[in-house]
């Protein structure tokens, strides 16, 4: 009888013995984490997440620059449009000359392809009021928005077609050529 139970507390002290090698055998070693190893990991994991939250607050700070840039762009040109609109609105046209018109060279400064800038106009302004009249008008009389560089601004100015186009409006300014 004793024999018997001895051989069954063998065998399961036994079974406990190999299951606790195993388990030793499996948690040491070579191809487990060490606790250093594991630390590492998990501050590694802390400095990617930290980067990914720092990502989306310059995304969202980007898409609300973004924003804010395309609304002062839509100000700007609404406010080009309305003093465009008031310009022609309040603008009455030269009246006709019967009289032949006389070519006197106009003063101001010479931008280079015909044309020229009065002396309250930039090269970069009169070049782009005659792109403008050519690129909306192309021939006639009309009004034209013309961006000033100097200005950062769009401007009004009206034009009339003769021997010389000539355009003026946006505080004083005048524009010239064939």
């Amino acid at each position: 009888m004793f024999k018997g139970i001895w051989c069954k507390a063998g065998v399961t002290v036994g079974l406990v013995a190999m299951v606790g090698l195993l388990i030793a055998g499996c948690g040491g070693g070579s191809g487990a984490a060490s606790q250093s190893e594991i630390a590492q990991a998990e501050k590694h994991a802390r400095q990617v997440k930290t980067e990914k939250e720092k990502e989306r607050r310059l995304e969202r700070k980007l898409q609300a620059l973004e924003r804010e840039n395309r609304e002062a762009k839509k100000r700007r040109e609404e406010k080009a449009r309305q003093q465009l609109k008031a310009r022609e609105e309040t603008h009455v046209p030269p009246p006709v000359e019967s009289s032949p018109v006389q070519s006197s060279t106009p003063s101001g400064t010479d931008c280079g392809d015909g044309v020229i800038a009065g002396p309250e106009t930039s090269c970069g302004f009169a070049l782009n009021t005659r792109s403008e009249y050519e690129r909306e008008i192309g021939a006639g009389s009309g009004s034209v928005e013309a961006w000033s560089e100097a200005n950062e601004e769009w401007y009004p100015m009206y034009c009339t077609e003769g021997s010389e186009h000539e355009c003026s409006g946006a505080i004083g300014a005048t524009v010239y050529w064939p």
